[in-house]
């Protein structure tokens, strides 16, 4: 049974900081108020779905923080130059802003399959270049950069902190020079702010020369923009902890003077054959296949149902009953819409007074498991509880009760949205089909009590065709989504 002993307006949440490696109290800098970046794609091919899991968790991660009454302000890019895009550009004899374009627009159809809901502002590291421009002219002036034929560099010995997230050592970097070739640099580990363009390459006039941004700058200037000198959450994917974000926090910082952001938090591998998934060892599903075959809410909750700390190793198992689970989930979310809109009598029903007590502490156990490091596991879970609780009295109660499953559909419906389940029109039943449904359920009943039994079981057999499945109880007949 829930706990019914906890309210949701006083949990803490607690998240893990990567910079202190430790679970923190989480609390916003300003009151009501969060502000988050998440690094998003690199736009020089179709997403696969080691990209869906760092957008969908970075999308629960906003739900859930807006479900605990907090306004979220959420910044997440594109970046839209650099050496990939030039030569996959290259490669197909487009402009580099030709490929961005179309590979955005797939992006976007493929993130909103998945139910990832647009952020708030979504900036391009092209249209950013003077904010870049600002901060690399003030690192040199204060003594972090220099300026070398190939580009522009970051100091990495003067800011004393350098990879500190990441236990980066200096030391270990000086080992041996890269390739064996001198460097334009003062030290192995210093990084590029701005690199020079070489012919044909697109290129922006700064004081230093023809140039073009590094990837670290972009996402500095672009959460900075929006967010100020110090926001809430960074956000992004394990891999991107060493060197992008242990780089961003050292040029923001040496800029600003100040903290770069209150808490780092970085999702696990998605992996494959328990190698991380990526291009560059051909190991990698895309989405829109996933999505073709599966449905975007089966892969959505398959990536939701391991720890975002953990890695998840990518299978068709694991998809497969993800799938079984959605359609559990789908089948008592139509039989509640069913009972909602059926109506009926204001009389009391102590089963339902039960049950409408039980999805209070249910709601509040899905809360507390949320609020513990975005625990989606627990939370999922919780709700499976719920759904076998939901099943049970549907089993049990008689008659048309629709007023009194409201606030039961509700907060099953509430717990869905938070995890971004079952929110496009298309995924659940239409009203319509659920409404036909029921009336020839009823037409059937009115057979089976005049013992025709012909008629009973061809309505019963061309459900069944449609994916319908009766189910014939002492209290009634209720309906399930038949398995393909």
């Amino acid at each position: 049974m829930p706990n019914s002993q906890k309210s949701k307006g006083k949990l803490e949440i607690k998240l893990y900081d990567s910079q202190t490696r430790k679970i923190r109290t989480f609390k916003p800098l300003e009151e009501g108020l969060v502000k988050m970046y998440v690094c998003g794609p690199t736009v020089y091919d179709h997403v696969h779905v080691g990209h869906a899991r760092s957008q969908v968790f970075f999308d629960v991660m906003r739900r859930v923080l807006e479900y605990f009454g907090y306004r979220v302000f959420y910044v997440s890019n594109y970046t839209d130059i650099d050496d990939k895009m030039i030569n996959r550009a290259k490669e197909r004899g487009i402009s580099v802003a030709e490929l961005a374009k179309e590979i955005i627009a797939s992006i976007e159809e493929d993130f909103a399959a998945i139910g990832v809901r647009p952020p708030t502002i979504r900036p391009k590291a092209t249209e950013h270049m003077d904010r870049m421009v600002e901060i690399v002219a003030k690192l040199i002036d204060k003594g972090y950069a220099y300026v070398r034929e190939s580009g522009v560099y970051f100091r990495v010995q003067k800011f004393q902190e350098y990879g500190k997230m990441t236990n980066f050592s200096l030391e270990q970097s000086q080992s041996a020079d890269d390739d064996g070739n001198p460097l334009d640099k003062e030290h192995r580990a210093d990084f590029a702010l701005m690199k020079k363009s070489k012919d044909g390459e697109p290129y922006w006039e700064t004081p230093w020369g023809k140039m073009r941004p590094g990837w670290h700058i972009e996402c500095s200037a672009m959460s900075i923009e929006y967010l100020g000198e110090t926001f809430d959450i960074h956000g992004g994917g394990q891999d991107l902890s060493f060197p992008h974000h242990v780089n961003e926090i050292a040029q923001s910082e040496a800029y600003t003077g100040k903290k770069f952001s209150n808490f780092f938090c970085h999702n696990g591998f998605l992996t494959t054959n328990n190698e991380k998934m990526s291009k560059s060892l051909n190991n990698f599903f895309t989405i829109k296949d996933v999505v073709r075959k599966y449905g975007g809410d089966t892969l959505r909750l398959f990536l939701l149902q391991s720890h975002y700390r953990k890695p998840l190793e990518y299978s068709i198992k694991g998809l497969e009953e993800a799938k079984t689970q959605i359609e559990k989930i789908r089948t008592a979310l139509n039989q509640l819409e069913s009972k909602v809109q059926s109506g009926g009598s204001f009389e009391r029903n102590t089963r339902l007074e039960q049950l409408a007590r039980e999805a209070v502490s249910f709601e509040m156990d899905f809360a507390e498991a949320l609020a513990n490091d975005i625990n989606t596991v627990d939370a999922i879970a919780v709700l499976h509880s719920f759904i076998k609780e939901i099943n049970t009295a549907l089993r049990e109660v008689t008659g048309s009760h629709g007023t009194f499953w409201v606030d039961i559909y509700l907060r099953f419906k509430r717990m869905l949205s938070v995890l971004g389940l079952f929110e496009k029109s298309e995924v659940s039943e239409s009203k319509d089909a659920i409404e036909l449904v029921n009336l020839l359920i009823k037409i059937r009943q009115i057979a089976r009590s005049k013992k025709d039994w012909e008629l009973s079981d061809t309505i019963r057999d061309q459900l069944k065709a449609i994916g319908y499945q009766l189910e014939d109880l002492k209290t009634g007949t209720v309906w399930k989504k038949a398995k393909d």
